[in-house]
């Protein structure tokens, strides 16, 4: 026995040497780095892939897709493209697309008031302007890019080539009574802070609400309500007799600076009218001036412009015109302002841009696509609100708007 104890004492200490040494191999997983979630150097990630260039699943990739976050130049799957706004942190302060400024829109940007008209298409999937700047500018851009079953056909009805807030009419371009006009006397839906001259006066329905929001606007500002609406809808007899008043006063080459031909005036379409300013008594001209300027400083913001300007009298035809008023819809009202465009002019623009090359704009907190096509049919990506106006020539105006970082 006295034999074995040295034995069993040797290998007892070989034995606590191999344990000791086990011991040792295990890593402290307090301590140890994780290899998943390291960025720096190029290390991979849980994916597979170099965070530093490549796609990852669940953390930022720096220049290609993820899956389920957002990628900085390039889509993903289940998250915002990093060429739109974070949508966990939209830029609600309203500059526009970021990129050179081609004399267009300033920060301001149209009011909220209405959405002129646009309807929508189911569940949005956006993600297409470039990353907002601060300088409120705009800038063309390629129609966003996404999945086609993103994209919905909407058909266009022959029915909406003379229909819409951008039709053009003018000495060129006659206007088509539509098959089921939608004018209503004015008096049933005007409020308190403006006049009618005349109680049966009718206008379009679609430009009663932002009517009533610029007249109440101007209002609360000036406690005015002295603007009263002279002129409003007009069928072919009232036009030809208001002509011939014309005729009657200056001969009529000079009249017809002044009054279009029966079936070329605004005033067909139930969406133009001509002011003026009640006092003594009486109705006086609107001059735009004094208290008045207001109008045509804020019109744009509630979808009007001022059809008929002094320095616009050679492209449409007709004089100075400040008391016309034409509603053409926010966003459209807002380029036509900041540019210094007259109608035509903004048609003619707007007509360059193709479905698949249309123009991008973010004044605000949304972004508004604009095309023009002859086709009968486009595509819309769902979840947009559109509009579609003809531009009583040979087309189709359409207007997408989605809201920033949706």
């Amino acid at each position: 026995m006295k034999a074995l104890k040295p034995l069993v004492f040797v290998i007892s200490l070989i034995l606590l040497c191999v344990v000791f040494a086990l011991i040792r191999d295990i890593p402290d997983t307090a301590t140890a780095p994780s290899r998943d979630f390291s960025v720096s150097g190029g290390a991979q990630n849980s994916g597979g892939a170099e965070t530093a260039g490549g796609p990852g699943i669940g953390s930022p990739s720096a220049s290609g897709p993820g899956t389920g976050s957002p990628s900085a130049s390039g889509p993903n799957t289940g998250g915002p493209s990093a060429s739109s706004p974070s949508a966990s942190s939209p830029n609600t302060s309203g500059p526009g697309i970021g990129g050179p400024n081609t004399g267009g829109p300033s920060a301001s940007g149209p009011a909220a008031a209405g959405n002129g008209g646009l309807t929508d298409s189911g569940a949005p999937n956006a993600g297409a302007p470039a990353t907002p700047g601060a300088s409120g500018a705009e800038t063309p851009g390629t129609r966003p890019g996404a999945a086609a079953d993103d994209y919905t056909e909407v058909q266009i009805d022959d029915y909406f080539l003379h229909k819409g807030s951008l039709l053009l009419i003018n000495n060129d371009y006659r206007f088509e009574p539509p098959a089921y006009p939608d004018r209503v006397p004015a008096a049933d839906f005007k409020t308190s802070s403006y006049r009618l001259a005349d109680a049966k006066m009718e206008l379009s329905y679609s430009i009663m609400a932002p009517l009533n929001e610029m007249m109440d606007a101007f209002y609360a500002e000036s406690g005015l309500d002295t603007v009263t609406i002279v002129s409003a809808y007009r069928d072919y007899d009232k036009q030809q007799s208001v002509l011939n008043e014309y005729i009657a006063l200056v001969g009529p080459t000079e009249a017809l600076k002044w009054a279009s031909r029966p079936g070329h005036s605004e005033h067909h379409s139930g969406m133009a009218f001509d002011l003026g300013v009640y006092s003594g008594g009486a109705v006086r001209p609107f001059t735009g001036t004094g208290a008045y300027a207001w109008f045509k400083e804020n019109s744009y913001k509630f979808g009007f412009i001022v059809r008929y300007p002094s320095d616009k009298t050679e492209i449409t035809g007709i004089a100075n015109e400040p008391w016309h008023f034409r509603y053409v819809g926010d966003i459209h009202a807002y380029l036509i302002n900041s540019n210094g465009w007259c109608l035509e002019e903004y048609i003619e623009f707007v007509r360059g841009y193709s479905p698949f090359d249309s123009y991008l704009v973010q004044p605000d907190t949304y972004v508004y696509e604009i095309f023009f096509t002859r086709d009968s049919a486009f595509d819309l990506r769902k979840g947009c609100m559109h509009t579609i106006s003809g531009d009583n020539i040979d087309g189709y105006i359409i207007t997408v708007r989605w809201p920033q970082g949706s």
